[in-house]
């Protein structure tokens, strides 16, 4: 006749054994001891209960009496700014402020010590980063607590440029609702005052629109053809000799694409290639050295 077959179970959260979890099991005669696991994936909580149940003859014995909790590690990254006050959270700005950025892991309720593992290859509890083209770029750390429990979770910093005028020794800011291209030296005492560095808030602008065309007339601005595919061409009138920054800005407010352009003083067209990018709203801005001007386009497949 074989053993018994004695089987580790673990209640829910709420202490109840209608559906229990098997955490371990011992096939034995007499006495033994069952070595138990709990799942990472289980759900963190304080009225958990244990109870080992027998096969032969079939017993179901008592929970183990009192409620236990089942925690895990949680991690942390804790939002950083270049520039404060005035200053999207982990943005660094081409054109003003610090070139980088420093994040920094912070675990709890797991059991110290820490070990760290940044997408970067770096083991440390905080790297600095200094990402300087224009664009999104993800950072992801992995925590090991003493245990071996572990925790996963990253965060997104920016770059973008305010820099702007023919130099681009002047900076972008918001004032008011008003795009500005404001001297260097002046931009702190702005940003104390309730300025913020970049542009404005999107907003959709007038539009006069044919099947081919929308435009914003008085800035000179066309898109042909608007809606497109992802390929088109931007029309500039009646821009003055000089430098411009186009930007191609997605719904979300993300420079997806930018190039610099050197304006000849009359009609000037600038083709774009966007078709690995998603159909959807998209803004084209053109920063001239004292002008901001920002037209609405569609791609649509």
């Amino acid at each position: 006749m074989g053993g018994n077959i004695f089987t580790a179970q673990l209640s829910n959260v709420s202490g109840s054994f209608a559906s229990p979890t098997v955490i371990g099991s011992l096939n034995s005669s007499g006495s033994g001891t069952i070595a138990a696991a709990i799942s990472l994936a289980t759900p963190i909580g304080n009225g958990y209960r244990i109870r080992v149940v027998g096969s032969y003859p079939p017993v179901i014995g008592t929970d183990n009496g009192s409620n236990l909790t089942i925690n895990t590690i949680s991690v942390t990254i804790a939002d950083v700014y270049a520039v404060s006050p005035g200053s999207q959270a982990n943005t660094i700005y081409i054109g003003y402020g610090p070139a980088s950025l420093t994040l920094t892991s912070n675990p709890s309720a797991g059991v110290a010590p820490y070990s760290y593992s940044w997408s970067t290859g770096s083991t440390n509890q905080s790297i600095t980063i200094n990402p300087s083209v224009v664009g999104t770029y993800n950072y992801a750390v992995t925590v090991t607590d003493s245990r071996g429990c572990q925790k996963t979770i990253s965060k997104t910093v920016t770059v973008a440029d305010v820099r702007c005028g023919k130099k681009l020794d002047r900076v972008i800011i918001c004032n008011n609702g008003n795009q500005k291209c404001a001297s260097a030296n002046s931009v702190n005492n702005q940003l104390q005052n309730g300025a913020t560095l970049g542009f404005c808030p999107v907003i959709p602008v007038a539009i006069i629109a044919n099947p081919n065309v929308f435009t914003q007339i008085d800035l000179g601005i066309y898109i042909i053809p608007n809606p497109n595919t992802g390929q088109f061409k931007v029309q500039l009138n009646n821009y003055s000799p000089g430098k411009v920054t186009m930007q191609i800005i997605d719904g979300k407010g993300t420079v997806v694409m930018q190039k610099n352009v050197k304006l000849i003083g009359k009609e000037q067209t600038v083709e774009f290639e966007m078709q690995n990018h998603p159909s959807g709203i998209y803004y084209v801005r053109v920063i001239g050295e004292r002008s901001i001007q920002t037209v609405k386009m569609v791609i649509s497949r």
